[in-house]
């Protein structure tokens, strides 16, 4: 579901970000578009690398907020539990497959493992979800009102510098 999802999102700024930059250019003098263009271009890159930093640590404290509740109530304790918690969180989750191949580290908690994993993947989406939608909403209700409204002209003849 969350593929299906962020391929949505892909395809969706994919579609935008030429009209994005076609209303971001048309009001730039056509001698200075090269650097509206590489302005424009900056801030699309930075804004990605900040948004990628939000959501990934967003995901982290939820991972670390709600999975070692969930692993308490399987009856591991508190420590065992935090520990896992950060392991989920520090490998991007490439322990949770370890922990269904009941290989490796995940062999001490015996059959015991694949439960383990079952925590730690299920439930998390609505979690998650709730954890970072709030934030992002309430930044894009601050921010959205500010942003200025352009409306793009059409450029029919060449200016001579």
């Amino acid at each position: 579901m969350a593929a299906y999802s962020h391929g949505a999102y892909g395809l969706g700024l994919g579609f935008a970000s030429a009209q994005l930059t076609s209303v971001v250019l048309s009001e730039v003098p056509i001698m200075q578009s090269g650097e509206g263009s590489a302005t424009q271009s900056t801030v699309r890159q930075l804004g990605t690398a900040v948004g990628s930093a939000i959501s990934g640590a967003s995901l982290a404290m939820a991972v670390n907020g709600t999975l070692p509740a969930r692993l308490e109530s399987l009856g591991l304790p508190a420590k065992v539990g935090d520990g896992l918690a950060q392991a989920v969180s520090g490998s991007a989750g490439g322990v949770i497959g370890v922990f269904r191949s009941g290989d490796g580290p995940a062999a001490r908690f015996g059959d015991e493992a694949p439960k383990i994993a079952d925590a730690m993947t299920s439930g998390s989406s609505k979690e998650v979800s709730g954890r970072f939608w709030s934030p992002a909403s309430c930044c894009s209700s601050v921010y959205w009102p500010r942003w200025p409204c352009v409306v793009p002209r059409r450029r029919t003849t060449c200016v001579d510098a």
